[in-house]
């Protein structure tokens, strides 16, 4: 079962009693966090903050050595079994609830939850970063093809918002809940979506719809220049850019 692995460099427990009871008290204290179904490691097995009378918990950590969660350099491993989900909200609570727990020396936590939590962060880190360049080059370029009109651009980033939203709405609430299965098929839920799944969405429908949005309104603006008249505009930077939209949508691949 995929969970939690720590690692704790160049501490061995047989070296000194000392050693052995705080890696004993660090086992505890992880097999009480949240979510932790066991903790095994060289001094034994722990579950719920007690060290188990048994040598094993269950018959996958029957008969294994002790030697098994020691390296040739002096290092321990600690296996913490979670839920059974490994990228699910808990198991990635677990992750983080353990980097957090109090080690006797510096601890390296990997598994998948934690992996994951540690794009998730980066991610979260790069974000308001990511969003703040997107929308400054956006609304310039909105500006340079509209003749510096800025309540089209804004109106233009507002719109593109909405529609992403729309659009992550309908992931969670189709491929996260699981609706509309008997008409998109027997899909499997996962109760959760991919965190990488919402970047690339954003990437994609974010570029083409903006695309498409500075095409209708270069258009527009020169129909405007040209006539001076709003409405016909409008009219007109429609009647012009409908056939192009259609037609990319309709023939790509």
């Amino acid at each position: 079962m995929p969970g939690v692995d720590v690692i704790l460099p160049g501490w061995a427990p047989g070296r000194s009693a000392s050693r052995t009871a705080a890696l004993d008290a660090y086992a505890r204290h992880l097999s009480a966090l949240p979510g932790a179904r066991s903790v095994r490691t060289a001094t034994g097995v722990y579950a719920h903050g007690e060290r188990l009378p048994r040598p094993c918990a269950a018959a996958a950590d029957c008969g294994v050595p002790a030697r098994r969660y020691l390296s040739p350099a002096g290092g321990t491993w600690l296996a913490v079994r979670g839920p059974s989900e490994p990228f699910g909200p808990a198991s990635v609570r677990l992750a983080r609830a353990v980097r957090a727990a109090d080690a006797p020396t510096t601890a390296l936590v990997a598994g998948p939850p934690a992996r994951l939590l540690d794009v998730r962060d980066a991610v979260a880190s790069r974000l308001p970063t990511a969003i703040a360049i997107v929308v400054a080059t956006t609304l310039v370029l909105l500006l340079m093809f509209t003749g510096g009109a800025l309540f089209l651009a804004v109106k233009a980033l507002v719109m593109n918002a909405l529609s992403m939203t729309a659009t992550f709405g309908a992931m969670v609430w189709i491929f996260q809940e699981g609706h509309l299965r008997s008409l998109l098929g027997p899909f499997t839920v996962t109760g959760q979506t991919d965190i990488m799944s919402p970047v690339t969405v954003f990437c994609l429908a974010f570029g083409l719809s903006l695309d498409y949005e500075v095409l209708l309104l270069a258009r527009v603006t020169e129909e405007h220049r040209r006539t001076g008249r709003t409405t016909a505009a409008v009219a007109a930077g429609l009647a012009s850019a409908a056939p192009l939209f259609t037609a990319s949508a309709t023939f790509r691949p």
